[in-house]
């Protein structure tokens, strides 16, 4: 099977409909060759089968199908006894994701997550196990370990374990996902609605003070904010201050703007004041100080306003065309010139 190395298939190890579905299991690679077509594959067996259900304990697969990560253009070449685990679905043609391992088989750390998370959906330990699930070092496991007890009836949780549980959502070192997982069980087990405004509250104070200097580690904080649907106008209030605040750090900025386009803050059938907000925002990027917002600036602005519905498509469509040759006279980056002259010729297509 050969398949675009430009998707992402990287496994959701914390859902339990991913597991059901796919086998997981460590290999140790026993054979390189060709085939009749002279197409290189490898051969593997099992070494530590993961994942319930039948499974092949040897095969030989295409080194094609084969995909190690975002960015898979060159994949690192596979050696006999090298040991990977593979990830790949239990029906239907699929992509074989492919992690090396270094070291130990059992002492490879994302091994361990796994055989964790296998544990916990074999009820090891029961409640007990799976509650502490939650503080493991491996985000993997922790987020597991969330989504599993906030999918379940609310259980009785002392005050130290609450406590604790609260000490986690305000680690600032912690994972995104990690912290507003546990924040929606704070709000589950003190028997809180599951959007409730502490939770909303609590949401923008962490995402706009974080020192997380990567933005994409900071989606989470603002994929939980656009599930507040009630609370959509503040939103949009909230984000756009941000990426208006040129004091602000880079990271929060991006992962701000990085909403503007999502259906659920910008109403793209009848553009609205919370829409027109957005819009404006944009436009106002165009003069930041910094290079990389004022091309973004440029890019939603295209970006949106070929998505919004007739009648209101077209002035905006012009709004956004005038607003970026203004820009372009202006800029003194030859870089971001260039970008915007990309997105005018991009609106005449």
């Amino acid at each position: 099977m050969t398949h675009a190395k430009n998707i992402d298939y990287t496994p959701d190890l914390t859902s339990d409909t991913y597991w059901d579905t796919h086998h997981i299991c460590a290999v140790r690679v026993t054979n390189l060759e060709r085939d009749q077509e002279r197409k290189e594959q490898i051969s593997y067996r099992v070494v530590r089968q993961i994942s319930e259900g039948p499974m092949e304990t040897a095969r030989t697969v295409s080194l094609s199908e084969l995909w190690f990560g975002p960015g898979d253009i060159d994949p690192p070449r596979a050696s006999v006894n090298d040991s990977l685990i593979l990830y790949y679905a239990k029906q239907g043609p699929t992509p074989v994701v492919t992690t090396i391992i270094f070291g130990a088989i059992e002492d490879f750390p994302r091994v361990k997550a796994l055989v964790q998370i296998a544990r916990f959906r074999a009820n090891e330990g029961g409640m007990q196990a799976l509650s502490e699930g939650i503080f493991s070092k491996e985000a993997v496991v922790a987020v597991y370990s969330l989504k599993r007890l906030l999918s379940r009836p609310r259980f009785e949780a002392d005050a130290d374990y609450i406590s604790r549980l609260k000490t986690l959502r305000a680690n600032e070192r912690g994972e995104a996902q990690v912290r507003t997982l546990a924040s929606r069980l704070v709000d589950h087990l003190e028997g809180r609605d599951p959007n409730s405004e502490q939770d909303y509250v609590w949401l923008e104070a962490a995402f706009a003070e974080t020192r997380e200097p990567d933005w994409m580690l900071l989606r989470p904080f603002v994929d939980r904010l656009l599930e507040f649907r009630a609370k959509r106008a503040e939103s949009v209030a909230y984000l756009t201050s941000l990426v208006k605040n040129q004091e602000k750090a880079e990271s929060i900025r991006i992962a701000a703007y990085g909403s503007f386009d999502d259906p659920r803050l910008f109403n793209f059938n009848v553009p609205d004041a919370e829409s027109e907000l957005v819009f404006a925002t944009c436009i106002g990027m165009l003069k930041d100080n910094q290079t990389l917002i004022r091309g973004a600036g440029a890019a939603l602005l295209h970006n949106l306003s070929v998505q919004i519905g007739l009648p209101a498509k077209q002035g905006y469509v012009q709004r956004a065309k005038a607003s970026i040759e203004a820009a372009v006279a202006t800029e003194s980056d030859e870089v971001v010139r260039s970008q915007l002259q990309n997105y005018l010729k991009l609106f005449s297509q």
